[in-house]
């Protein structure tokens, strides 16, 4: 019972080490990343990220082309990239006859992630999720040892493939898988920051509108201020990174505008308060929005708009 407990706990404490110190810049201590230029964009829609932000070196994980080849050892890989929630993998490729091996394997799921080097090398990208499922499917045989995987790491897609086969899973609750996910933490922080930051104005007598509506205001646009973020920062298009900013800009003055219309002549305190609340948020933001800048450009190097 308590090793259960101790080895969830550890758990949780990975996912929320993932959401908030994900190590973004440790990814360039592999030589494939940092010698490659990468399309940021193509990086991002291949792990299934929002942000480069989000890919540590637990996320990105460079392997050899030859690991395809054995493949009692590649199952073995896959597993331990799923349960350590490995996102993308990352292969060079400079033969072309590697190249046209693993794209009839793999077909679309294969991805150029960028352009081709002067030797002759380029960065491919594919996610553990959809080599595990090729493996399932193609060479069932392998499926054992998959055997006692942690359920709470698996893709539905996955999932339903190894029952099918009749191998047994550490299964998990939804409540579980939700903790696993890092993603949960990032929403939750914002829900936590955007719902406490209404109490204080219970000691304010000079407001005088609903506290009720003021908390409602926070809450509501918790969800689109977060997507509002993302989409400022990495949107594809210029379109919805513009979007993403009056997004942004409405559901982050939106209580504070509540606050002004109902009421008057708040103490010097009280708007310096809000002031430094303002200035505090925008500098985050600030920060995320120069991090995610200078990921792209340690990503992209030299890489051009448009490849082949």
């Amino acid at each position: 019972m308590l090793g259960s407990f101790v080895r969830r706990a550890h758990e949780v404490l990975i996912s929320v080490r993932d959401a908030f110190l994900p190590r973004p810049h440790g990814v360039f201590g592999s030589e494939t990343i940092t010698e490659l230029s990468l399309d940021p964009a193509t990086v991002r829609k291949t792990a299934g990220v929002l942000r480069l932000s989000e890919l540590g070196t637990r996320q990105v994980q460079v392997i050899s082309p030859d690991l395809f080849d054995d493949h009692n050892v590649l199952a073995t890989s896959l597993r331990q990239a799923l349960e350590s929630g490995s996102r993308l993998w990352v292969v060079t490729i400079a033969d072309n006859t590697i190249h046209a091996r693993l794209d009839a394997k793999f077909g679309r799921h294969l991805v150029a992630l960028g352009p081709q080097s002067a030797d002759g090398r380029r960065a491919y990208g594919i996610t553990p999720e959809h080599v595990a499922s090729w493996l399932l499917i193609e060479f069932p045989g392998y499926a054992w040892l998959f055997e006692g995987v942690d359920a709470a790491s698996l893709s539905h897609r996955i999932l339903a493939r190894l029952t099918e086969l009749m191998v047994p899973v550490r299964q998990r609750s939804k409540i579980a898988r939700l903790l696993r996910n890092p993603r949960t933490y990032v929403y939750l922080a914002v829900f936590v920051y955007s719902s406490l930051r209404a109490l204080p104005v219970m000691f304010v007598k000079e407001f005088h509108g609903s506290l009720l509506m003021l908390w409602s205001i926070d809450v509501i646009t918790a969800i689109p201020y977060t997507w509002g973020i993302i989409a400022m920062i990495s949107g594809a298009t210029r379109r919805i990174r513009m979007a993403g900013t009056l997004v942004t800009m409405a559901t982050f003055m939106a209580p504070y505008v509540y606050f002004g219309l109902y009421g008057r002549n708040y103490p010097p305190f009280v708007i310096l308060i809000i002031a430094l609340l303002i200035a505090g948020s925008l500098g985050i933001e600030w920060a995320n929005y120069r991090q995610e800048r200078s990921l792209e450009s340690r990503y992209a190097a030299e890489v051009p708009r448009t490849f082949a």
